[in-house]
């Protein structure tokens, strides 16, 4: 609360591969208006308006799933279907989705009761491994499979951004940085330079920068 004006702000913070501090020194001057910024935090915090009575993580769960769970779906199938697979999404049933909807809280996720410090970050709560995430699902799971599996820490598919970016694509990202008329632009060439020289741990942005850049350049070139 002493670092963010409001829930869309900081829900805005935690969602976005690049600071928005960050961005404002990426994108042109005459692309980074304040009123684009209070535009969006508006947009957002409309449809928090509209949680009136839930708790910040139903709010943050219900937004989520209106704005990211239908282009996570759509990439699942796109991807899929063009390598002529067949994905199965069982846990977006609607029908079961809606019975997750009205369960309380606390059966989702919680933080375990002896914890001392429960305002920790839910990344540190987890390292102290005080925070009980799919608490309904693992409980299940318990009951069917050894404990080291039931409880075993989310995975994500990573894609190797680092190695693509930093090695593969290197020398393409570096001259489409420089050569393309949409990123000089759109960017500060300066910053664009910058980037461009950026370690592998800068992939996270690079990727989105460059898939702006080649969005753009279907698009208004």
């Amino acid at each position: 609360r002493d670092q963010f004006d409001s829930i869309s702000q900081h829900y805005l913070s935690g969602n976005t591969l690049v600071p928005w501090l960050s961005q404002q020194s990426l994108f042109a001057p005459s692309l980074m208006t304040g009123d684009i910024s209070q535009s969006i935090q508006d947009h957002y915090q409309q449809m928090f308006a509209t949680q009136a009575g839930a708790s910040s993580a139903e709010s943050y769960a219900r937004v989520l799933m209106n704005t990211n769970l239908e282009s996570l779906l759509r990439r699942l199938d796109t991807s899929t279907m063009a390598a002529g697979l067949e994905a199965r999404v069982p846990y977006a049933d609607h029908v079961l989705v809606e019975k997750a909807m009205r369960l309380p809280q606390k059966f989702k996720i919680d933080v375990c009761p002896t914890e001392t410090m429960p305002w920790l970050s839910s990344w540190e709560l987890a390292k102290r491994g005080s925070l009980r995430s799919k608490r309904v699902l693992r409980r299940v799971a318990s009951s069917l499979l050894p404990e080291h599996l039931a409880l075993r820490p989310k995975m994500s598919f990573p894609t190797p951004l680092a190695s693509w970016l930093g090695d593969d694509w290197k020398g393409w990202i570096t001259s489409k940085f420089r050569s393309s008329a949409f990123a000089q632009a759109a960017f500060r060439p300066e910053a664009l330079e910058e980037l461009a020289r950026a370690p592998d741990a800068f992939s996270l942005w690079k990727w989105p920068v460059l898939n702006t850049i080649i969005w753009g350049e279907q698009c208004f070139d």
